[in-house]
């Protein structure tokens, strides 16, 4: 297989390379200045290295990819170019995916977010969905952590000390009418250990939030 990891949200797409080639039993990885094709040749030729699912890493390579992908010889071996820009005119099929990494996803983490906080679980999930392939689960659960807390020091009548925007201030005032304290606090709790269960590897971090937002934002 091979991928394309690409977009201007560069520390999302470095947060998902490192945790993609946790995937992989063998990586090995090439930059612009250390690339040569008698290298890779020898990478991809020694069984000794690649004896089970293995990648190998370009990152930010010149080189025109037709090159490169001449050298994919075994389905063992899976290939990923990595880009800190968009990357136009890749034409996709069953064994090239592109995944591009768009500052706006931290805006779609934001609409999760707010359709928790609103207690609309099924909006939350539409938002959850759309984002999930180009969003770490960390992300995710440090924005719906803030807006717990920002509901919490609403309720407890700090909010207006907190230096954010009066619109932000309102949604958070509408927001907070709908939850009481002891179920913000327990919501905080879930998600404190849900984040540890991930880490873990004990659960599917997609099936765990989609549980959470079934559970706390209806």
């Amino acid at each position: 297989m091979i991928y394309i990891f690409c977009g201007e949200d560069i520390v999302s797409s470095r947060r998902y390379l490192i945790k993609f080639k946790q995937n992989y039993q063998e990586t090995a990885s090439f930059g612009e200045s250390d690339f040569s094709f008698a290298r890779l040749n020898e990478l991809v030729n020694n069984q000794s290295l690649f004896s089970d699912k293995s990648l190998i890493v370009f990152e930010n390579l010149k080189k025109p990819l037709e090159q490169i992908l001449k050298s994919k010889k075994t389905p063992n071996l899976d290939f990923v170019f990595w880009f800190d820009k968009k990357i136009e005119g890749v034409k996709t099929n069953s064994l090239l995916k592109v995944i591009e990494f768009k500052i706006t996803n931290y805006l779609s983490v934001f609409k999760v977010a707010d359709a928790f906080g609103a207690k609309r679980g099924d909006l939350a999930m539409r938002f959850l969905e759309k984002i999930w392939e180009k969003t770490e689960p960390e992300i995710v659960i440090g924005t719906l952590t803030r807006q717990i807390r920002l509901i919490l020091l609403c309720k407890e009548g700090s909010l207006e000390k907190l230096p954010i925007s009066p619109f932000i201030k309102e949604k958070i005032k509408e927001q907070a009418d709908r939850w009481d304290i002891k179920e913000l606090k327990k919501a905080a709790e879930v998600l404190l250990n849900l984040d540890f269960t991930f880490k873990s590897r004990k659960m599917e971090p997609k099936l765990g939030l989609s549980l959470f937002l079934n559970t706390f934002s209806v």
